[in-house]
């Protein structure tokens, strides 16, 4: 009897944690800034996680994603932006939009009402940035 309570317990507080969760990601969203760090520093989208369009690939594998996570990038016009989506479409990655420039990416989170998730400093950051070359 204590151990079937105990269990439903359990239960009820992983869908409790679980609908937390939901409720507290919902309208997050990762925002990748693909410009490069110079370009960033000068202003960019707050929120935005800063991986220049040619360290794409390695800059999404620091961040452990799953490939149904989905990926929003920006750069100044969206041309870095496309050869981002693609690099990461090609990598597998299936839910990736290029927003174009960074006007239009202040545009979609406003038109949308929804926010970048917070960076846990794994890339970003103004002490680390993913450069690189291109596969």
């Amino acid at each position: 009897m204590m151990k079937r309570r105990f269990l439903q317990l359990v239960v009820s507080l992983t869908v409790l944690f679980s609908a937390t969760v939901l409720a507290q990601s919902e309208n997050k969203l990762l925002l990748i800034d693909t410009r490069s760090p110079a370009e960033y520093e000068e202003g960019h989208v707050a929120g935005a996680v800063l991986i220049p369009y040619d360290a794409i690939e390695a800059g999404i594998i620091k961040l452990s994603l799953a490939k149904d996570t989905p990926i929003y990038l920006y750069c100044a016009k969206g041309s870095r932006a496309e050869i981002a989506r693609k690099r990461l479409e090609y990598r597998g990655y299936t839910q990736v939009t290029n927003l174009g420039g960074k006007a239009e990416a202040e545009a979609f989170l406003a038109e949308t009402g929804r926010h970048p998730r917070p960076s846990d400093g794994r890339a970003g950051s103004k002490q680390e940035t993913h450069q690189g070359t291109a596969p």
